[in-house]
Formats: C-alpha cells, structure tokens, sequence
C-alpha cells in the first residue's frame, strides 16, 4: 500500500533505525522522499546500504545534504551511480572526503561534471588516484582549473594521459608547474601539442628535461618557437634528436644562441640541413666547434654562405677537411678572404679544386702564401689561369717548384710576363718544358735575363726558336753558353741578328759546328768582326762558305790569321773577290799557297795589289799561271821583282802579254834568263 506523507513523517528516529533492511525495502522511493531530514540521518550505514539506486534517488536534495560520512559507507560503487545528479551536487564536502575509491569508481560522466571544484579538492589523494583515466576524462576545464595543488599532485600519469584537449587546454600554470616529472610522463604527444606558450613555459626545467621524444613530437615548430630561453636550454640532446625537421625548422635564433655544444651533439645532418640562414648564423661558435663532421654534412649550400667567418673558423681542421667540395664551392668571396692560417691549411687539395673562379679571385696573398706544395697540387690549370700577378708572386718558392707541367700550362700571357724574377727563378727546367709557345712570346726580357742554365735546359728547340730578336737579346751569356746543339738547332737567322760577338764566343766547339749557315747568315758584321779566334777556328768551310759579302769583310785579321786551309776552301770566287784588300793582305802564306783555281780568279786587280811581296812569292808556278789578263795589272812592281825563277816559269805567254811596261820594265834579268824563249817573245 501506499504510505502518505504524513504517516511517513511520523514515524519516529527510534521506530526508523528499528526497521530491518527487508522493511525498508518496502518503501517507494517516493515514500523515501517524504523523510524529513530529522528522520534521515537516522538511518545507519546498513539501511542505507540495503536501498536500491531507484529508492535512493527518491531521497530529497535537503535530505541528502543532511547525510553523514558514516551513513555513506556502506552504499556501494553502483548505488553512488545510480543517484541523480542534484543528489551528487548537494553531497557534502566531508562527504565527499569521505567516500572510498570503490564508491568513487561508480560515478558517471554526468556526476562527475557536476562535482564542485570545492568537492574535488576535499577528495583525498588516494581517491583521486582512484578515479579512472575515464572518469578524469569528464571533468571539465573549469574543474580541472579548479584543483588545488594538493588534488592536482596526486593524479597520476595514467589519468593525466586522459586529459581532452580541452582539460588540457584549461590547465592552470600553478597546476603546471607543479607537475612531476612521473606525472608528465602520462601525458601523449597529442595533448602536449594543444599546451599554450603559457603552459609550456609554466613547466618547471626538471619537467622539460623528462618529456620524451615521442612527447615532444606532438609540439608545433612554432610552440618549440615560443619556448622560453630556460625551458629551451632544459631540452636535452636525446629530445633534441627526436625532433622533426619542421620542428626543428621553428626554433628561434635567440634559442639557437643559447645551445650549448652538448644539446647540438644531438641534432642530426638532416636536421641541421633545414635551418635557415639566419638561424645558422646564431648558433654559438662553440657550439659550431664541436659539430661533428657527419653533422657538417648535412648544411646546404644556403647554410654555407650563411656561416661568419668566425664560425668558419671555429670549425675543427679535421672536419674542414670532410666538407663536401660542393659545399666549399659555395662560400662566398668574403668567406674565402676571412679563413684564417688553421682553417684555410685544413682544406685539402680535393677541396682546392673545387674552388670556383671567383673563390680563386678571392685568395689573399697570405692564403696563397701559407698553401702547401700538397694543396697546391689539387688546383686546376684553369684555376692556375686565374691567378692574379699578386697571388702567383705570392707562392713560396718551394710552390713555384711544386706546379705541375699542366698547371703551368695554364697560365696566361700576363700572368707569365708579370712574374717577378724570383718567382720565375724558382720554376724548374722541367716546368718550362711545358711552356706553350704563347707563353715563351710573353717572357719579358727581364725573366729571361735571369735565367740560369739549368733553366734553360728544359727548352725546347721549337720554344726557342718563338723567341723574339728583343726576347733572344734579352737572354744572358751564360745561359747561351749552356744551350746544348740540339737546343741551338732552333735559332732563326732573324734572332741571330741580334747574337753578340760575346755571346758566339760562348758556345762550345761543337756547337759552333752544329749551327747552320743560315743561322749563321743572321750575323750582323759587329758580331763577325768580335768572333775570337778560338770561336772563328771552330767554323767549318761549309758553314764559312755561306756568309754574305757584306759578314766577309767583317771578319776581323786575327781571325784571318788563324785560318786554316780547310775553312779557306770553302770560300768561292765571288767569296775570295768579297774580301777586303786589308784582309787579303793579312792572309797567312798557307792560304795563299791553298789557293785554288776559281779562287784565284775570283781575285781583284785591287786585292792583288794589295797582296803582300811575301804572299806573292808563296805561290806556286801554277797558281802563277791561273790569273786572268785583266788580274796581271794588280801586281805591283815589287811583287814583279820578288817572283822567283820558279814562278816565272809558270807564267803564261796571256799574263806576260796582259803586263804594262812598267811591269815588264820591272823583270830582273835573273828572271829574263829563266824564260822560255816563248815568254821572252811577249816581251819584246
């Protein structure tokens, strides 16, 4: 039956808590809700264990206010669910405190949403940890904001790790910071990505440096952009070398500035190799120095050009030497200038080799100078080429001695012309060898006034032949004087114009043999006339017999003197009939003895007058009768008289006609006497 409110709200406290489960069982739940709160608290843990979820939902907000701690014992996890929602809201702080985890588990979604922030936090820490991750789930922002600091420490990582978006958008900075590391270690990568600036930074160093790699994946370049200066430098470098590129893409310089060498040994080559140029130029130089050449690796070419040269230089040597050749190709000019002595001797030939032209321009003669002969050997002729007069007068001498036959090669016209003596004088015979014939035209005269014989060794007779009459003239004696036959071979007549008398009288016996005569016909007369005459007795008649009329006269007594038959008998008649009237008279008896046919008849009526009386009676009766009519009226009047019974004898009848009468006036009668009855004839 159906009990009035009246009736149930005169039933006594005393007559209440006599009832036995089974009675009260009895009751509606609209009859529990006639209970007046006097009546209600009465009721012991039991009875109140013994209602079912629809009976008790059937008790009043007031009533249910009106509970104690100790009432509430005995409801069980199913029962606490099965309340409504007022109910829930109207239980008491001390209630609430008092409930156990059991209890706690059965509360829904809805009921959790309705507990104030008050009700949490009378929550024991151990009811706190018993709530499920689920129900942690419910809460919403405005709750969790809520929390103090007690309630909030002791939520574990498992129901943090629970958290909405939105809970964890709505976590307060004092709830943050009072996270441990073991409670940070619940949250996901996804709910650390929706942490504000704020948030983040509100985490105290110790949390940052706990958060894993996978947590940190879920930041945003941007967040990891807005981390303060302490929560950055907190990060750690197993966090750093989880992070993804486009994280790693949103750290800031001011970050950046602050990395020490320890954090940066975490970052990979790849991740290294997305930072922007201004983000490379804030990284600390000792940071820079302890990158690892594996990690150099990985900066592009815009990270090259963005690196200061204090940076540069802040490289290890060992890890210059590993850059790839296309990203020391890449430095800029200035980069190039500021290496200094360590860095730039770090850089090995391979590297060298690769520099561009303009790198190439760029050298400071102090680079050039400290290159070693091994680097130096890694440049191209084309680079060689591109040189500057400067940096190639840089080299040491050493270097000059160290460039390749190919490297030489390359070098232009101006750059060979504008060597200094020293740099010059250090280039090997071998290295000259190399020199193209554009080059040697481009030897200035003071270069090849200084070169030595042993440099001179190494060219070619072709190379010297492309020598120009002022480039030859420039050439010293002793350089001349070293020159081997085959080397001489290559001399024009044109640069023999230009040969002194000092430098013929130079070469060695064999070489003045090996010349030719059209070498020879270059000669000026001031060079013929200077020929000693140990230099003039080395000529062979092949060679005498090709100088002109004019290199003849030239040639000087005392090298008439010393003039062998040999050499004589080369010259022709027109030869013999060149030579000047001084010099037929300084010819020894020996030539004149040599005389042959056509020479005699090549001689002149003036060069027979000025024959010598003693050169006259040297010849013999048959060259006696070998001159020509017209040759008979050179003889003078002395030399008439001078010749002997012999040569009388050998005159023909043409040459006695062919005399004048004072000629014929002049025969001795000794020299009557020796005629032939013939001869005298032609005198009568």
């Amino acid at each position: 039956m159906t009990r009035s409110q009246t009736f149930i709200q005169s039933i006594t406290t005393a007559q209440l808590t006599g009832f036995t489960t089974t009675q009260l069982a009895g009751f509606s739940s609209t009859e529990l809700g006639y209970l007046l709160p006097g009546q209600i608290v009465a009721l012991s843990s039991a009875q109140l264990a013994g209602f079912t979820s629809t009976q008790l939902r059937g008790i009043s907000t007031t009533d249910f206010a009106a509970l104690t701690t100790g009432q509430l014992t005995g409801i069980s996890s199913t029962q606490l669910g099965g309340l409504s929602n007022t109910q829930i809201a109207n239980l008491g702080v001390g209630v609430i405190a008092g409930l156990s985890g059991g209890q706690l588990s059965g509360l829904n979604s809805n009921q959790i949403r309705l507990l104030t922030t008050t009700q949490l936090n009378a929550l024991t820490t151990v009811n706190i940890t018993g709530l499920t991750a689920t129900q942690i789930g419910y809460l919403s922002p405005a709750q969790f904001q809520g929390l103090n600091a007690t309630a909030f420490g002791a939520l574990t990582s498992t129901q943090l790790g629970g958290l909405t978006s939105a809970q964890v958008r709505g976590l307060g900075t004092t709830g943050l910071t009072a996270l441990s590391t073991g409670q940070l270690s619940g949250f996901l990568s996804t709910q650390i990505a929706v942490l504000s600036s704020t948030q983040l930074n509100a985490l105290s160093v110790s949390a940052i440096d706990s958060l894993s790699a996978a947590q940190l994946s879920g930041l945003s370049g941007a967040s990891l952009n807005r981390l303060s200066t302490t929560n950055f430098d907190a990060l750690n470098s197993v966090q750093l070398s989880g992070l993804t590129t486009t994280q790693v893409k949103g750290f800031s310089t001011t970050d950046l500035a602050t990395l020490s060498t320890g954090q940066l040994s975490g970052l990979s080559s790849a991740q290294l190799g997305v930072l922007t140029a201004s983000q490379i130029t804030s990284l600390p130089i000792a940071a820079i120095g302890a990158l690892t050449s594996v990690q150099l690796s990985g900066f592009s070419t815009i990270e090259m050009r963005a690196l200061t040269t204090t940076q540069l230089n802040a490289i290890a040597t060992a890890n210059i030497s590993g850059l790839a050749n296309t990203q020391i190709s890449t430095l800029t000019p200035v980069q190039v200038l500021g290496l200094n002595a360590t860095t730039f001797g770090a850089l090995t030939s391979v590297q060298l080799g690769g520099l561009t032209g303009t790198q190439i321009k760029s050298l400071s003669t102090t680079e050039v100078t400290a290159l070693t002969a091994g680097q130096l050997s890694g440049l191209t002729s084309t680079q060689v080429g591109l040189l500057s007069i400067d940096q190639l007068n840089a080299l040491t001498a050493l270097n000059v001695a160290a460039l390749s036959a190919v490297q030489i090669g390359g070098m232009t016209a101006a750059q060979v012309r504008g060597l200094t003596t020293t740099t010059f004088g250090a280039l090997a015979s071998t290295q000259l060898a190399g020199f193209t014939n554009t080059q040697i035209r481009a030897l200035s005269t003071t270069e090849l006034g200084v070169l030595s014989s042993s440099q001179l060794d190494g060219f070619t007779s072709t190379q010297l032949g492309g020598l120009t009459q002022t480039q030859f003239a420039s050439l010293s004696t002793t350089a001349i004087a070293g020159l081997s036959a085959g080397q001489l071979s290559g001399f024009t007549a044109g640069q023999f114009k230009v040969m002194s008398a000092t430098e013929l009288n130079s070469l060695t016996t064999a070489n003045i043999m090996g010349l030719t005569s059209t070498q020879l016909s270059g000669l000026t007369p001031q060079a013929i006339s200077g020929i000693n005459a140990a230099t003039f007795s080395s000529f062979t008649s092949t060679q005498l017999s090709g100088l002109t009329a004019t290199q003849l006269t030239s040639i000087s007594t005392a090298d008439f003197a010393v003039m062998t038959t040999s050499q004589f008998s080369g010259f022709s008649a027109a030869q013999i009939g060149g030579f000047s009237p001084a010099q037929i008279a300084n010819l020894s008896t020996t030539l004149v003895g040599s005389l042959m046919t056509a020479q005699l008849t090549g001689l002149t009526s003036s060069q027979i007058h000025a024959l010598t009386t003693t050169e006259v009676t040297t010849l013999s009766s048959t060259q006696i009768g070998l001159f020509l009519a017209t040759q008979m009226k050179g003889f003078t009047l002395t030399d008439i008289a001078a010749l002997t019974t012999t040569q009388i004898t050998g005159l023909t009848t043409t040459e006695i006609g062919a005399l004048n009468a004072a000629q014929a006036a002049a025969f001795t009668s000794t020299q009557i006497q020796a005629m032939t009855t013939t001869q005298f004839g032609v005198l009568l």
